[in-house]
């Protein structure tokens, strides 16, 4: 990211070897690189410590009206850390511009504390909406019913068992399903966008298309739902299938991101929304895509 906003391969090395022209003056260790010119936040070595300095930055930037939002990278180790905690509680509390996707490794938690887990990301629901230039952004909750997002005992795990049980041996354990109660949630806020003359994108941590072991569990339920709206929906954004995946279908794009675990290289992506396109600008391993999108 640092290269492709301007920082250059002199400035890294003047930082490695602190040297006069080292930005940071010398007072940085080794690879801890900073920029206030190119919009970046001088690397922490100790882990998750960054996660709260994202939190309080998206605070600062709320608070002087900007538009800019703040991204955060961290492993699925520094979810095991107190500061993960902190920094959520405080993004929850002062409101700050981020998005919550559930999924599977979420919930890898102490027994006793799944039902927490929305909680500490301050959502009040897994499954919600927000509305910003003429589109509609819905996230989804694949963990609605799966055997890892309720506790043993409860009403929750075990209709989740009986779906699982049902399908005799066609199901993974490490896949979910949005469950009748959330797939009539989305009927209902498709058919609001299209009366509010919205388009659409979805997110979830979870495939739907193309067909694959990673799949929702109740994708043919969801498929058809979304299919029947394909006049709006411009495309289902999820991640949990590590190798990524790309399909289309009715006009309808499926980009399931690379994982950033079960690999060498690191990756991720920046995606800007287009009334007739949506540009994604990959890094690393995650590739770019011009995907065309026909206004309604």
């Amino acid at each position: 990211i640092l290269l492709h906003r301007g920082f250059s391969l002199d400035d890294f090395m003047n930082q490695c070897h602190s040297n006069e022209l080292d930005r940071g003056k010398g007072r940085q260790m080794p690879v801890h690189y900073g920029s206030a010119k190119h919009y970046w936040q001088t690397i922490s070595s100790p882990l998750t410590t960054q996660l709260p300095q994202a939190a309080g930055a998206a605070y600062a930037l709320k608070l002087e009206g900007s538009k800019q939002i703040v991204a955060c990278y961290f492993g699925e180790g520094a979810a095991s850390e107190g500061d993960f905690h902190a920094a959520m509680n405080f993004a929850a509390t002062l409101k700050a511009p981020v998005r919550h996707a559930l999924g599977n490794h979420d919930y890898d938690v102490a027994a006793g504390e799944r039902d927490g887990v929305m909680k500490k990301f301050g959502l009040p629901s897994g499954h919600y909406s927000w509305q910003r230039r003429g589109w509609r952004f819905i996230m989804l909750n694949g963990c609605a019913v799966s055997l890892f997002g309720h506790e043993p005992g409860t009403s929750g795990h075990a209709e989740s068992m009986a779906v699982f049980n049902e399908a005799q041996g066609k199901l993974e354990r490490w896949n979910g399903g949005l469950g009748a109660p959330q797939r009539d949630w989305l009927a209902a806020e498709l058919a609001a966008a299209r009366k509010a003359d919205e388009r659409v994108i979805l997110f979830c941590h979870w495939p739907v298309f193309p067909d694959n072991k990673h799949n929702l569990w109740d994708t043919p339920e969801v498929l058809k739902i979304v299919d029947a709206h394909r006049d709006i929906v411009a495309a289902w954004m999820n991640g949990h299938n590590h190798a990524g995946n790309y399909g289309e279908a009715g006009g309808i794009h499926y980009v399931n991101f690379k994982g950033m675990v079960d690999t060498r290289e690191n990756c991720w992506a920046e995606v800007a929304v287009y009334p007739d396109r949506l540009v994604i600008e990959g890094f690393d391993r995650e590739p770019d895509r011009q995907l065309k999108s026909n206004p309604a």
